[in-house]
């Protein structure tokens, strides 16, 4: 019945069902997953103090459960959800140096380099996500990763290994949010690394490249084309920049 209430989103109904089972059949090999499904229901209803002491109970009853890593990856995601990056950083950072080799440990790394990058912990960040690199290399979140890992490199001014980063998100992907977004990231790292040959040779290229668009990334990318086109003395075709931004 538990399954069915918590498969429905009904969590509260949930809890009080896989609290009946634990009531009735204490001596069950099933306690532990039933203790699992409560911390899970705790989670899923935003109520993540509860959830974590859930999941504490869960991995004190069952530490050598096939459960127990996704048990600690769940509550770096309570912490997450808060907003608490420091607690969720020891989480993460416990369940990938457990278990480097679950399934959830390669989205454990990268919400290590997230939780480092919104602590400003930027070399920090830069470690995690160079690891995910090395140990996940064909993993599906690299774009994620790699476009992470040129805004950390941007915090710390290394605008050249950022644009790199930024270049290889658009070699990786088909999926124009990200290329738009990595596009405009890409030309923001040059101009800061006033790297302004690179920036209007590495615009025009992969503008040919990509579909007509009025995104707001795109008009950032034109923003920085025309201020590359300026920086170069190549006022004309700034002139005509501007002018199609403003027609946008």
């Amino acid at each position: 019945i538990g399954e069915a209430f918590f498969a429905a989103k009904d969590y509260i109904s949930a809890i009080h069902s896989y609290e009946r089972f634990l009531q009735f059949y204490s001596q069950s090999s099933l306690i532990g997953p039933a203790i699992y499904k409560i911390a899970s229901s705790y989670l899923e209803k935003g109520d993540y103090l509860q959830a974590r002491s859930s999941f504490q109970s869960f991995l004190q009853t069952e530490p050598k459960s096939e459960f127990a890593p996704r048990a600690i990856y769940l509550i770096g995601e309570s912490f997450l959800r808060e907003e608490r990056f420091k607690e969720a950083c020891f989480a993460y950072g416990d369940m990938v140096s457990s278990y480097p080799n679950d399934f959830y440990s390669p989205n454990a790394q990268f919400k290590l380099g997230w939780c480092y990058f919104n602590l400003k912990g930027f070399q920090q960040a830069k470690s995690s996500l160079i690891k995910f690199k090395q140990l996940y290399p064909d993993h599906p979140l690299l774009p994620e990763v790699e476009l992470l890992l040129g805004n950390t490199l941007t915090e710390l001014k290394l605008y050249m290994a950022a644009s790199d980063a930024y270049q290889r998100v658009i070699d990786q992907t088909k999926e124009v949010e990200i290329r738009e977004v990595a596009l405009a990231l890409m030309s923001r790292a040059n101009y800061l690394g006033e790297n302004y040959t690179a920036l209007v040779s590495g615009c025009r290229y992969l503008l040919n490249q990509f579909s007509p668009s009025k995104s707001s990334w795109r008009l950032i990318t034109y923003l920085y084309l025309a201020e590359g086109y300026l920086k170069q003395g190549m006022h004309n075709e700034a002139i005509e920049l501007y002018k199609l931004i403003q027609s946008i």
